[in-house]
């Protein structure tokens, strides 16, 4: 619904229900992997099973549902003179049944169901599993303006924020093994605080005649996250990229830009030294970061359009 209270202002509000079906992956993957014991160092084989798979069923998996959502959302709109555009939103998503990947079980529990049941070849399994309800809050900003500063050039700019806040809802327990949590701390932070709080962008780009340029900033938040062993909050980032296009025609576009001007890296794991003592390797940066490992790159790119 939507209610315009003046010429430059309305106010919105939407509800909407909706459901995801587990993928065929998460249904049906079935691998075994080598993990590394962070603590002592060893080697360690991982299983991953379908959920509907006997192996899985004995630590106590089940066939997946689909994950079911409840969306709420409010805000304003902001319509000004001049050619800026506001709009500022509230918004809270339920989802229950949300499918995730179980811990990696492990213990003298698991392997005795493993020796009783004549398995061998691997130590841990885990699997996809509807173990958790979640709620998400937040609010997003935005703002843009555009113009023509001359018959042949124009230009315009864009200015995005947003805050998030996911909580964990419900945990279900383990059916058959209830001293053996499905989620651990690892996974329900991957669910919850993994991403960042908050998100800043600014784009601008102005175009004249066959030749556009575009200067754009992303501002991450911090998140916290247990990539080894330590929970550790990390310092989010920003990027900078910056690039610029010439049409070749109505039909083709070349591009050449930088992005992460300023060489931005992620933060890197402080119990890091731990692992290296235990492992003999190096484990710099969890996967959770926004920005990547790969700081400055460079690029050229020709798109067509048919």
């Amino acid at each position: 619904g939507r209610y315009d209270l003046t010429g430059w202002m309305a106010i919105r509000a939407s509800y909407s229900t909706g459901f995801r079906a587990p993928t065929p992956g998460q249904s049906n993957i079935s691998d075994v992997s080598t993990n590394i014991d962070l603590v002592t160092g060893g080697l360690l084989l991982t299983t991953t099973r379908p959920p509907d798979d006997p192996i899985a069923q004995y630590f106590g998996a089940q066939p997946l549902d689909p994950e079911k959502s409840e969306n709420i959302a409010a805000g304003l709109v902001f319509d000004f003179p001049g050619s800026w555009v506001l709009t500022a939103d509230y918004f809270n998503i339920k989802v229950d049944d949300r499918i995730a990947l179980s811990e990696q079980l492990r213990g003298a529990a698991v392997n005795a169901i493993l020796a009783g049941a004549g398995i061998v070849g691997f130590s841990q399994v885990r699997f996809f599993t509807n173990a958790v309800d979640t709620r998400t809050t937040g609010v997003e900003a935005t703002a843009r303006w555009s113009a023509s500063l001359s018959p042949e050039t124009r230009a315009s700019m864009d200015v995005g924020f947003a805050l998030y806040d996911t909580e964990l809802e419900s945990l279900r327990a383990n059916p058959v093994l209830p001293t053996l949590p499905l989620l651990g701390e690892k996974s329900i932070l991957f669910l919850t605080e993994a991403q960042p709080r908050d998100k800043l962008t600014v784009q601008a780009v102005v175009e004249h005649r066959s030749v556009s340029a575009r200067a754009a900033l992303t501002r991450f938040g911090t998140y916290t996250s247990q990539p080894l062993v330590e929970t550790q909050t990390f310092d989010g980032g920003t990027s900078f990229d910056l690039s610029l296009s010439y049409a070749l025609s109505s039909a083709i576009m070349l591009t050449a830009g930088v992005q992460n001007l300023f060489d931005d890296r992620p933060e890197e794991i402080a119990d890091q030294a731990r692992f290296i003592a235990a492992t003999g390797g190096s484990f710099p940066t969890g996967e959770e970061t926004p920005l990547g490992v790969n700081g400055r790159s460079y690029f050229v790119q020709l798109r067509g359009n048919f």
